[in-house]
């Protein structure tokens, strides 16, 4: 057995550019009345669009790829039945994909766009569909990821909101099943971005001028883009039980979690991890993704919980009780990022 490979963060340490009171989630209300206002919306939602929130069956995985990745998981330390969806930028590309943090509170869309991603690998790597990447680069025009500040923004106009900071995760799963997203390779959007001078290779898939993304987050130039929009998200779930997202996360599809829930560290494994908790003397009013969970060797389950929006590798290691916690409690509001509209693959002539 490998040593573990990518293990997270050790000690939970906010970062200095972090401003607690203003990452991004619910950034009007207390927290128990923000999740009320989430699940009010994600009803709505449902009932809009049931299509989309029914039961789906799992796309398979190509079986020679699907021994290959368990190989894969088993050579950087994950004991068999792990689905751990933070590896498969390296076990895709052999690289980590290491976006930069979040500079202003957009946690719900930051958080967001990573777990996008890794659907989207799924689905060409795994699953081998003829769909396309939007690009096979981590920063610049061919960047895996969409245009996160076009998302942010059309997320923000269904709910209604300007000025500010922040947004909540209903309207953003809104945006991805009716809007798409925006391909940082958007001749309109390469266009913009050189006129305003924020067209460097960082500036996707979020840009590093603050003020241009909350441009973006008060509506503008987001109706003369929408012509290049893409790939919009096919299949959703609400997560409520732990063991309802076992099952989606071996189905690969992560999800995104907005809650008050703040982490601490609380233990170290055996096989060297840190082992997370709830810290329940903190809040952060703020938006996580997960994405899938690994076994170790004693068969201990741990839910992987990326707040890569405050830094590279920033995921904190969950036991699937402690999960399990949070949902019988009701603490959390999370939709998955299933099935994906990718733009079809040209055959070659």
């Amino acid at each position: 057995m490998s040593e573990f490979y990518k293990p997270g963060a050790d000690e939970v340490v906010v970062p200095p550019h972090i401003n607690l009171g203003n990452l991004g989630w619910a950034p009007t209300e207390p927290v128990d009345q923000a999740l009320a206002r989430e699940k009010a919306g994600m009803e709505r939602l449902a009932a809009d669009m049931p299509v989309a929130f029914a039961a789906c069956e799992a796309t398979p995985l190509v079986p020679e790829i699907a021994k290959k990745w368990e190989e894969f998981q088993l050579s950087k330390g994950r004991h068999a039945g792990s689905c751990d969806m933070t590896l498969l930028e390296d076990f895709a590309f052999g690289r980590n994909f290491a976006w930069l943090p979040q500079g202003i509170g957009s946690c719900v869309i930051s958080n967001t766009f990573r777990q996008w991603a890794k659907r989207v690998i799924f689905q060409v790597t795994l699953a081998g569909q003829s769909g396309e990447y939007l690009g096979r680069e981590e920063f610049g025009p061919q960047s895996i990821a969409p245009y996160a500040p076009w998302s942010y923004g059309m997320a923000r106009k269904r709910a209604n909101m300007r000025g500010g900071d922040g947004l909540y995760c209903e309207p953003m799963g809104a945006s991805l099943l009716k809007d798409g997203v925006l391909p940082c390779h958007s001749p309109k959007l390469l266009a913009l971005l050189k006129s305003l001078g924020a067209d460097s290779d960082k500036d996707f898939p979020e840009p590093q001028s603050n003020a241009l993304y909350r441009a973006f987050g008060d509506w503008k130039y987001l109706d003369e883009l929408s012509v290049d929009a893409c790939c919009r998200l096919l299949d959703t779930d609400e997560v409520t039980s732990a063991d309802q997202y076992l099952d989606f996360a071996r189905a690969y599809k992560p999800a995104f979690q907005c809650s008050g829930i703040a982490i601490k560290k609380v233990g170290t494994h055996k096989d060297g991890f840190a082992i997370h908790a709830q810290d329940q003397g903190n809040s952060w009013a703020h938006n996580m993704g997960l994405a899938g969970f690994f076994v170790a060797s004693d068969d201990e389950i741990f839910i992987r919980l990326s707040n890569e929006s405050w830094g590279d590798e920033i995921v904190y290691n969950i036991p699937i009780d402690e999960l399990s916690r949070w949902y019988s409690r009701k603490l959390t509001s999370t939709m998955t990022i299933g099935e994906i509209g990718l733009q079809k693959s040209t055959p070659a002539v």
